[in-house]
C-alpha cells in the first residue's frame, strides 16, 4: 500500500496543487519512458558496431598472433626483439563529440600514424615485415574497438540513471502522490458531509 504524506493538510488548495505536481509528475514520468526508448535504440545501434569492431578485432589478432609465429620460427625471440621497431601516433587522429541525450559521444576521423623504423635492420624478412603489419592492422581495429566500448558505456550508465528515476516516479512518487489525493478528498468529502448534517440540524 502506497504511503501519505506526513505534512499533507485535508484542504481544497493543497489538493489542488496535489493533483497539479501529479500531472508533472506524469508528464516527468513519460518524458523518462520515451528517453529510455530513445537510448535502448541508440544502443542496440552501437552495439552492432561494437561487435563488427570486435570481430575485426579478433580477426586482426589471430592474424597477428600467425605472424609472430611465423617470424619467431625465422628469426628466434632475441634476434626478432633486437630488430628496430615501428613508431605509432595519434597525432594524426581527429577527434569529435557529439551529444545524444546528453550522453557525449566520441568518434574519431583521420588516420593511424605509424612510422617506419629509425634504424635499418641487420636482417630483415619477410616474416618479420608481415608481423610488423600485422600488429600494425590490429593497432587500428584496437583503436576502433575502444572507441564503440566507451560510448556503449556511457550510454548504458545514462539508460540506467534513466531507469531508476521512472521506476521511482512509478513505483514511489506517483503512488504517494495518487494515495495522498484519495485520502485528502475523502476527508474533504467528509467534511462537507458533516458541515451539510450541521446545517440541516440548525434549520431543524
Amino acid at each position: 500500500m502506497a504511503q501519505l504524506r506526513a505534512d499533507a493538510v485535508a484542504t481544497r488548495s493543497v489538493l489542488l496543487e496535489l493533483q497539479d505536481e501529479r500531472r508533472f509528475t506524469q508528464e516527468g514520468h513519460t518524458f523518462l519512458d520515451q528517453k529510455r526508448m530513445l537510448l535502448a535504440g541508440e544502443m542496440l545501434r552501437w552495439l552492432q558496431r561494437y561487435a563488427d569492431a570486435r570481430r575485426a578485432y579478433q580477426a586482426a589478432h589471430s592474424a597477428a598472433r600467425h605472424a609472430l609465429a611465423h617470424a619467431v620460427a625465422r628469426h628466434g625471440t632475441r634476434e626478432l626483439a633486437a630488430l628496430p621497431p615501428r613508431s605509432a601516433s595519434l597525432a594524426a587522429m581527429r577527434y569529435h563529440q557529439d551529444s545524444f541525450l546528453g550522453v557525449c559521444l566520441q568518434r574519431a576521423e583521420g588516420e593511424l600514424d605509424v612510422s617506419a623504423p629509425t634504424a635499418i635492420a641487420c636482417n630483415p624478412s619477410p616474416e618479420s615485415r608481415g608481423a610488423a603489419d600485422a600488429f600494425e592492422r590490429l593497432l587500428r581495429t584496437e583503436l576502433t574497438l575502444a572507441l564503440a566500448s566507451g560510448n556503449l558505456e556511457r550510454l548504458l550508465q545514462e539508460y540506467r540513471r534513466t531507469e531508476r528515476r521512472a521506476r521511482a516516479l512509478e513505483n514511489v512518487v506517483l503512488p504517494e502522490l495518487s494515495a495522498t489525493i484519495d485520502h485528502i478528498d475523502e476527508q474533504l468529502a467528509e467534511q462537507e458531509h458533516e458541515e451539510a448534517a450541521r446545517m440541516r440540524l440548525r434549520r431543524d
